[in-house]
């Protein structure tokens, strides 16, 4: 009975939650399309586990390789599904290949079960729950397919899952760079949510494949909890899917080429500013001057300056400020009074921190080093 109620519960939460999904999709929601896919693909391989753990041979026969289908799935329908969020247009033919696996793999188990009779099957269905051992070439090969399919399985999780995070981080970033609006709040349950699932999913995913399938049929209690996260993941996915608006909809993009144009107009004008209070002001002769003064003193927020410097001005910061002491510093030398100055006086008077920071700054700016722009210069003022 505990058996039954473990493997049932997620099951019908899934195909439920697939449903409603699906019901409530439409063409701006359709991140809950793809989320609909990807739990009702999980109902799949529940349904498997239930007609596993019943031992319905007979069933599990015909079923195998929508089991071992489901199973190669599930990682690259996630995928999907996140980025179905950002609203982005998935080729066809890309959606397919990321199934090429699970195609593959399938049809074999399917040729192999089609070939097989019930004893042959059942030797390997005892096999997987490590009861007995595999005498013949079918149940040989239905074993070693499965294992393929594990194997399959294993680089899948490794590799989606840095895949998922590297896209979230990539997609956010560029989301704050053009969106100022961008909830916070959205974007931190967004995270927390797909967080949870995907640790757990790369948990129990692992614990199935070190310790296969005879790990939960010999030990009932371990077979409930494993079913009870999955239940308790999965319904907290779909309850967030179907309040889950996309991050970035059409809606948000429909007047995206206005808001550059405010946003770059805006740019301008402080980098017009910036330059004129570095010219005027001369801030950088201050050697501790940090970009919080300066957001401070033309009244910007970081995030202006450092986009402007980064993208407008093509350089850093530290780069840029540099720049503008170099060039004093070559004043300086060019002046015959100054003949008698060391360099690292020079450093100081150009608003330097220190002798060593110059010297690797003039370096950088000027490709040679500043003794030997400063033995040239002499040596120029002499003949002068």
């Amino acid at each position: 009975m505990s058996i039954t109620i473990a493997t049932l519960l997620p099951t019908f939460t899934c195909v439920l939650g697939a449903l409603f999904l699906f019901i409530s999709s439409n063409r701006l929601y359709i991140n809950r399309r793809y989320l609909a896919l990807f739990v009702f693909n999980s109902f799949l391989l529940l349904l498997g586990h239930f007609v596993y753990f019943h031992q319905y041979i007979a069933f599990y026969h015909r079923y195998d390789f929508i089991f071992i289908f489901s199973l190669l799935s599930l990682c690259p329908l996630y995928y999907l599904y996140i980025k179905s969020i950002f609203d982005i247009k998935i080729k066809l033919r890309d959606q397919l290949l990321h199934f090429l696996l699970a195609v593959i793999v399938s049809f074999s188990s399917l040729i192999l079960s089609i070939n097989s009779d019930y004893t042959t099957f059942s030797n390997y269905f005892f096999k997987v729950m490590g009861e007995t051992e595999v005498n013949g070439n079918l149940s040989s090969g239905l074993f070693y397919v499965y294992k393929i399919g594990i194997v399959v399985y294993t680089i899948q999780i490794l590799f989606y899952s840095v895949l998922i995070i590297y896209y979230i981080l990539k997609r956010m970033k560029q989301l704050k760079n053009y969106f100022f609006e961008f909830e916070k709040k959205k974007t931190i349950s967004f995270v927390v949510v797909n967080s949870i699932f995907l640790f757990f999913m790369i948990i129990l995913g692992f614990i199935t494949i070190f310790y296969g399938r005879k790990v939960f049929a010999k030990d009932i209690f371990v077979l409930c909890l494993f079913e009870f996260i999955f239940f308790s993941i999965h319904l907290m996915l779909c309850l967030y899917g179907l309040k889950q608006i996309p991050i970035n909809t059409k809606e948000a993009f429909k007047n995206l080429h206005d808001k550059e144009t405010v946003i770059f107009s805006k740019e301008d004008e402080i980098k017009k500013q910036m330059l004129s209070y570095f010219e005027k002001e001369r801030p950088w002769s201050n050697p501790n001057l940090r970009i919080s003064d300066l957001t401070f003193i033309i009244g910007t927020n970081r995030t202006y300056i450092s986009k402007i410097v980064n993208y407008h001005l093509k350089s850093n910061f530290n780069d840029f400020v540099n720049g503008y002491r170099i060039e004093e510093a070559i004043t300086i030398m060019k002046k015959k009074s100054s003949k008698f100055l060391s360099l690292q006086e020079i450093a100081e008077n150009s608003g330097f921190k220190s002798d060593s920071t110059f010297r690797r700054a003039f370096k950088k700016y000027m490709g040679e080093t500043a003794s030997e722009y400063y033995k040239k210069v002499y040596k120029q003022n002499i003949e002068s």
